[in-house]
């Protein structure tokens, strides 16, 4: 009797011991769903062209704008968080590219497209699956966008520093506006074997530079687990 206790008693044991989360998880936190199909605004870090990127290239952005269920800020962004927080990072690679063809007697349109895998708050991470709905050209307040020798408009190099410095009215509406008011012009979403591609005019290379914008929609939920002060902790399947 005694040595089938014992030997309960230690199964028990091994079984809590191999499942720390259970002794954590649920105090003092709290799981938070970002719905599928919910549009996040990001601002790429990186720079790529179909003319000088590899398929396999990494790429990165940071969240824009927060994003907040009910009264509860869940993911942090560069512009309009709450006590100045990091701001959520997506990472992702190129998964095609398809150079401009310029002297073809037919042209051939060059297209870039990417996957986007993994977005990161503080030390919380997860995979993301999300698919590209826009690309946009932020706007320096009171000068044009200039065109680049690939024929792509070139977005200033940091905008959204100058912007966060005073540059321009201190609304985050505004500053958004700025960055995502204007749809990429010489570039458009076009589906390539079934997936969203940045596609190029005819003989131009599509070009992104960093502090251009972009947009996605999430594919599925993001399960984001906060604690106590709002700060993400890591939940990764």
């Amino acid at each position: 009797m005694w040595r089938q206790m014992v030997v309960t008693l230690l199964c028990f044991s091994l079984v809590w011991l191999t499942m720390p989360g259970l002794a954590l998880r649920g105090q003092g936190q709290t799981t938070v769903q970002v719905a599928q199909s919910t549009q996040l605004k990001l601002i790429l870090k990186t720079y790529l062209s179909t003319r000088t990127s590899r398929m396999g290239d990494s790429f990165s952005a940071e969240l824009a704008e927060p994003v907040v269920i009910g009264n509860k800020q869940v993911l942090p962004g560069a512009i309009g968080s709450h006590d100045k927080a990091v701001p959520a990072t997506i990472s992702g690679v190129v998964t095609s590219l398809e150079p401009a063809k310029r002297f073809s007697q037919f042209g051939r349109k060059a297209s870039l497209m990417l996957r986007f895998d993994r977005i990161k708050s503080g030390s919380w991470e997860q995979s993301l699956a999300a698919t590209l709905v826009s690309v946009h050209d932020p706007l320096n307040p009171g000068k044009a966008p200039q065109p680049t020798e690939e024929g792509a408009l070139q977005a200033k190099e940091n905008l959204k520093g100058d912007l966060l410095k005073g540059g321009v009215g201190a609304g985050t509406g505004s500053l958004l506006g700025l960055i995502f008011g204007s749809v990429s012009k010489g570039l458009i979403i076009g589906v390539i074997g079934g997936g969203a591609a940045i596609v190029a005019a005819k003989g131009k290379n599509v070009e992104l530079r960093p502090e251009m914008g972009m947009v996605i929609r999430l594919d599925r939920p993001l399960d984001v687990q906060l604690n106590t002060n709002n700060a993400a902790e890591k939940l990764d399947p």
